[in-house]
């Protein structure tokens, strides 16, 4: 199989559902799930970044709008 050089972002939704004794358990997840995802060949791991969010309580959105703004390439519309 064809190796993967494309880093990836990882969103963990619902964490409004945890209990709060489970909430700590959510960084070790995302390490665990960074560690898991391999790495390109750079040597970094394929998980670029990783947000906890709550999209019905609108937790965590915020840092991933900032994000992409910051991340996405400034041009002209690609659609009308």
């Amino acid at each position: 199989p064809q190796e993967r050089n494309q880093r990836y972002n990882l969103i963990l939704n619902k964490v409004d559902q945890l209990r709060d004794d489970r909430k700590q358990l959510l960084l070790p997840l995302a390490e665990e799930v960074r560690r898991c995802a391999g790495a390109n060949t750079d040597g970094q791991s394929m998980v670029s970044k990783v947000f906890a969010v709550s999209a019905s309580h609108g937790k965590g959105l915020e840092s991933i709008r900032t994000f992409l703004r910051e991340s996405l390439p400034q041009g002209d519309w690609l659609t009308p």
